[in-house]
């Protein structure tokens, strides 16, 4: 049997899961972070004045909804930012005003924001743009861990040029960095990203766009897209455009109606999507544009597959097993060694203070709380650790479409090979691709 031909019969596209959220994420002023964020495979945000463990801890009754939530963190950084305000005018002796100043307001509304956002509503499979100064290049990346705050190894470069301003965020999360692309690369609709000040937004509305910044066909909320990027720099013509939406016409199935977004005056695309279960017309339209084979089915894949096809999914499971383990006979020696130091202390406490029942109550009261504490950040952490294993599972997503559908028997005319070149079109991934295999070791390892 022939199967010279088999490996062209096939063509990919990645498959993002519905609850993705799409993240605009600062690397602080002047983007000084930039190079520490893309070496050592993390993100991170400020706000140090508060800890992790004191917003994991949040009581319940602020848990209602987002926004009671989003507001107790503001509260705790304003109080944080007063205390801090108040110790300030003490040292210096002046007289304290009664609320905080508008800038030190505005300073911790904004940190408490950012946390709220950083720690609460982004997960562990969402989707990252890293700016550079100037907005000239873009970092794009997936989100690999939950928050943490313990330190992290940063690569050491060698020679005096080779140096890089290393982050003091103390809330970070790891990124695999899939790819970085140049502001000419973004998509309009995104354009007004690099006049934005904030450190931290939302942009999931845009995530078919984003989407296709990732992969040049994409499966996406029930639907699948497809980017054909047209390259030129001239103006494009009626005649061309015309001859494109034709290839269109011809190739598809009969009847079958395809949603559109065109962009095509220097440097732009054509964006098509369809439902997934009509993949088949905007793979035809493809093959007739650049040659290429008959495509009899699309393997839909997770980001990690998609771009690490030998890291299967049985290597990373035992690879997260094996850490799980590793953390947790270390945790269990720590816990035993506090145990018996917290034991000889209480023994130390009621030998000293045998008469005083009273001191020792509160001692003994102070220990159970701290323990309480432990636990409830414990418990906090497993139930996070459940949506993250739930997320990471969606990542290593396979499988295969097939459609017998018999399409049009379509072919590019003189014009249209003509037009194919005019618009200098491809449907090759925009920007340039980052190594996968040296950040794996880093991003499957999360701290905490």
């Amino acid at each position: 049997m022939d199967t010279t031909n088999d490996s062209n019969e096939f063509d990919t596209a990645l498959y993002v899961p519905d609850a993705t959220k799409y993240w605009f994420v600062r690397a602080d002023s002047h983007a000084r972070f930039y190079d520490d964020f893309q070496l050592n495979n993390f993100i991170a945000v400020g706000g140090n004045d508060v800890t992790l463990e004191e917003l994991l801890l949040i009581e319940s009754r602020y848990r209602v909804t987002p926004d009671i939530l989003k507001n107790r963190y503001k509260a705790i950084f304003n109080n944080i930012f007063m205390n801090n305000l108040i110790e300030e005018y003490q040292e210096k002796q002046k007289e304290m005003p009664e609320e905080l100043p508008a800038t030190t307001k505005k300073r911790a509304t904004a940190a408490g924001t950012n946390s709220f956002m950083f720690i609460e509503e982004m997960h562990l499979g969402d989707i990252i743009l890293v700016p550079f100064r100037s907005s000239s290049k873009f970092l794009v990346g997936v989100v690999m861990s939950d928050v943490f705050d313990e330190p992290i190894d940063h690569i050491r470069l060698d020679g005096e040029d080779e140096s890089y301003t290393i982050s003091d965020f103390d809330k970070k999360r790891r990124v695999l960095w899939i790819k970085e692309i140049t502001q000419r690369d973004l998509p309009d609709k995104l354009k007004w990203i690099r006049y934005a000040h904030q450190t931290l937004f939302n942009i999931t509305e845009f995530a078919e766009f984003i989407n296709l910044l990732i992969a040049p066909k994409v499966v996406y909320k029930g639907q699948f897209y497809s980017r054909i990027g047209v390259e030129t720099d001239a103006p494009v013509s009626d005649d061309d455009l015309f001859q494109f939406q034709k290839v269109v016409q011809e190739a598809k199935k009969p009847g079958l109606k395809i949603s559109q977004k065109t962009k095509v005056q220097s440097h732009g695309d054509f964006i098509q999507n369809v439902l997934q279960s009509d993949w088949k017309s905007l793979v035809a339209i493809g093959s007739v544009l650049f040659g290429s084979a008959n495509i009899k089915a699309i393997e839909v894949k997770g980001i990690i597959p998609l771009l690490y096809d030998r890291w299967n999914k049985e290597a990373i499971y035992k690879r997260k097993a094996n850490i799980a383990k590793s953390k947790q006979e270390i945790a269990e020696a720590e816990a035993k060694t506090a145990a018996i130091v917290a034991n000889s202390s209480a023994a130390e406490y009621q030998a000293q203070l045998a008469a005083a029942e009273v001191e020792s109550t509160q001692l003994d009261n102070k220990l159970k709380q701290e323990q309480l504490r432990k636990e409830r950040l414990e418990n906090k952490k497993r139930e996070r650790e459940i949506i993250s294993d739930v997320r990471f599972n969606d990542l290593l997503h396979k499988e295969l479409l097939t459609d017998d559908t018999q399409l049009p028997d379509a072919s590019l005319s003189p014009e249209g090979v003509e037009m194919v070149g005019n618009l200098m079109l491809t449907d090759s991934p925009v920007g340039t691709e980052m190594t996968i295999q040296t950040q794996m070791d880093k991003v499957i390892e999360v701290e905490g």
